[in-house]
C-alpha cells in the first residue's frame, strides 16, 4: 500500500511500541511456569504479522554454529563446521607421478592428495565435485616439482575442514609413497606460492661419475657396451676427496647470483623476462653412504626454478668437472643470447628439500606461529629421507642404471652438445654426425632437419647439421613463393582488460 509520510511515521511507532511492551512481558512468569502471551489489539495483527516474535528468530540472529542450540531439542540439525586455510606439510615419492602440479589425464601427487582429502572429509563432496574445486579452496602449492622429483618438504595451501584426527584419515586413503606430516593455520591470504621466498633443492650423484680418470679410448665403448658394462670398467678405489669438492664448488659458485638461464631450460627465449633468475647459493655438501655406496650431495638454494633449470645446470656441471667441455662452457651457455647446447642429468637425484617463508614469518609468526617445516617435523622429515627416499633412488638406479645410461649417453653425444662451444677440441673418440644430402622436391630443398649449406655442392643442395640453424638459400636462386597475405580487421587492444 502507498502510505503518505505522516501515516508511515504513525505505523513505525506504533510497531515500536509493540514490539517494546511484548520484550518486556517475557520477563514476567506466570505461575506455572510459562511465559504470557503477547498483548495484541485484533486491529493490530497484520502489524504483528510483520514482524514476528524474537524468539521465533533467534537462530538468524545467532552464528551459524549455535543454530542447533537456539532451534530446541525438537530440531536436529548438524552444526556447520567452517573451512580454514591452513598449511599442509607433505612428503612423497616423485618417480611413479608425473610432477606435483594437477594435469588432466597424468597422474600427479595433487590429484592424489585431493581425492584422498575428499573420501577423509577434509573437502565436502559438494565442492569437489565443481569443476573449479582447486580455485573455490584456494590450492596452491609452493613449488611445481617436475616428473620423477621427490619431496621432504613440500607446502600446500588449501581451506579444508580441519576434522579432529584427519591428518591419520587423509593418510590412509594416500598410496604408501605419499604422506601428510601434519598441517598448521595460516592468516586467510596465504599463499604457498607467494608466500614462499625461497626454495632448496637437493641432488645426488654416484661417487664414481667424478672420477677424472674414467673416460673412453674408442667409440665402440660408447656404442658396442651395455650401461653395466660401460661402468664396469670404472676405478674401483677412487674416493672423491678435498681436491675434487674445492673443484666442483668452484664450478657450482658460477651459477649464484642473477643470469639469464634460457639456455638451462626449455621453450623459453633469451629475451623473456622470466628467462632470469636469482640463485642464492650452490654447494656441494660432501659425500653420504647409502646402502654401502657413496654418492656425492650437491645443495642449490634459490628464489624460483623454471622447467628442467636444476638437471641442467647439474648436467653442464658434471661436464665441466670430467672435462668434456672447456671450463668457459658454462659461463658462455649463460652469457650467450643464441640456444647452446646444454646436457640435462636425470630426473633420479633430484629432490624438493625445504621451503622458506621468512617474510610470513616476521610478519605473521608471533601471531599466527612460525611456518618451518625442520621445527614443526624435523624428526620426520629426516626419518622419511634417510630411510625411504635415499635407499628408493639407490635401489632404482641399480635397476634402471639411470647415471650409467647418462653418462655413456653424454659421452656419445659430446660433439653435439659442445662443437659450438669457444675451445672445444675434437677428440678421436667424438661420434661426428655425417651430413646427408637433402632431397630436392619441386624445386626446394628439403628443410626438415638441421640444415647448414654445403661448400661441396654450389648447386644449392644443403645437409643435415646439428650446428645452428640459419634460415636455408633456395635452390638455383629460385625465390619461394609466397601466399597472400588476407585482409585482416584491426584488432582490438584488450591490454588494459586483460593486464596483470
Amino acid at each position: 500500500k502507498t502510505l503518505a509520510h505522516d501515516e508511515c511515521i504513525t505505523l513505525v511507532k506504533r510497531t515500536m511500541s509493540d514490539y517494546i511492551n511484548h520484550v518486556k512481558s517475557l520477563s514476567e512468569v506466570g505461575p506455572s511456569g510459562e511465559l504470557p502471551a503477547p498483548d495484541i489489539k485484533p486491529q493490530e495483527k497484520e502489524t504483528s504479522d510483520m514482524h514476528p516474535d524474537p524468539a521465533a528468530a533467534a537462530p538468524a540472529m545467532l552464528g551459524e554454529e549455535d543454530t542447533t542450540q537456539a532451534m530446541g531439542n525438537d530440531a536436529e540439525v548438524a552444526p556447520r563446521v567452517k573451512k580454514r586455510k591452513c598449511a599442509i606439510f607433505v612428503v612423497y615419492l616423485g618417480h611413479k607421478y608425473q610432477g606435483m602440479q594437477r594435469n588432466p589425464g597424468a597422474k600427479t601427487i595433487e590429484d592424489e592428495l585431493f581425492q584422498a582429502m575428499c573420501k577423509a572429509g577434509a573437502i565436502s563432496e559438494k565442492t569437489a565435485a565443481e569443476e573449479k574445486a582447486f580455485q573455490k579452496i584456494n590450492w596452491s602449492r609452493a613449488a611445481r616439482t617436475d616428473k620423477g622429483v621427490s619431496a621432504i618438504c613440500q607446502v600446500v595451501s588449501t581451506n579444508f575442514i580441519p576434522l579432529e584426527g584427519i591428518v591419520e584419515e587423509v593418510n590412509g586413503h594416500l598410496p604408501d609413497d605419499i604422506r601428510i606430516l601434519g598441517y598448521q593455520r595460516t592468516v586467510k591470504g596465504f599463499d604457498a606460492r607467494k608466500s614462499c621466498d625461497r626454495r632448496r633443492y637437493e641432488y645426488i650423484l654416484p661417487e664414481w661419475m667424478f672420477d677424472p680418470s674414467f673416460q673412453p679410448t674408442s667409440r665402440e665403448q660408447m656404442t658396442g657396451l651395455s650401461p653395466e658394462q660401460f661402468i664396469a670398467r670404472r676405478n674401483p678405489t677412487y674416493r672423491f676427496d678435498e681436491a675434487d669438492m674445492v673443484k666442483i664448488n668452484g664450478i657450482l659458485a658460477q651459477y649464484e647470483g642473477t643470469h639469464n638461464f634460457h639456455n638451462y631450460t626449455v621453450r623459453v627465449n633469451a629475451s623473456e623476462p622470466q628467462a632470469k633468475r636469482y640463485m642464492l647459493s650452490f654447494t656441494c655438501e660432501g659425500v653420504a653412504e647409502i646402502k654401502g655406496q657413496r654418492w656425492v650431495r650437491m645443495v642449490v638454494v634459490g628464489q624460483s626454478f623454471m622447467l628442467h633449470q636444476i638437471r641442467k645446470m647439474i648436467g653442464m656441471a658434471v661436464a665441466v668437472f670430467r672435462d668434456m667441455v672447456p671450463d668457459t662452457a658454462l659461463r658462455h651457455a649463460l652469457r650467450s643470447r643464441e640456444r647452446e647446447g646444454v646436457p640435462m642429468a636425470p630426473d633420479l637425484g633430484l629432490f624438493l628439500d625445504r621451503c622458506y617463508f621468512e617474510s610470513y614469518n616476521a610478519n605473521w609468526g608471533q601471531s599466527r606461529g612460525c611456518l618451518d617445516s625442520d621445527l614443526s617435523f624435523g624428526y620426520q622429515i629426516q626419518a622419511f629421507k634417510h630411510e625411504r627416499l635415499y635407499p628408493s633412488l639407490v635401489d632404482r638406479d641399480q635397476v634402471e642404471q639411470c647415471n650409467a645410461t647418462w653418462i655413456q649417453d653424454l659421452y656419445a653425444k659430446r660433439f653435439r652438445y659442445f662443437s659450438r662451444y669457444p675451445g672445444f677440441v675434437e677428440q678421436a673418440w667424438d661420434i661426428v654426425p655425417q651430413p646427408e644430402c637433402a632431397k630436392v622436391e619441386d624445386g626446394h630443398a628439403d628443410v626438415s632437419g638441421d640444415m647448414k649449406a654445403c661448400a661441396d655442392h654450389p648447386d644449392g643442395v644443403q645437409h643435415n647439421n646439428d650446428s645452428k640453424r640459419p634460415r636455408p638459400a633456395p635452390v638455383n636462386d629460385v625465390p619461394r613463393m609466397q601466399p597472400p597475405k588476407a585482409n585482416k580487421r584491426p584488432m582490438m587492444d584488450i591490454s588494459a582488460e586483460y593486464s596483470d
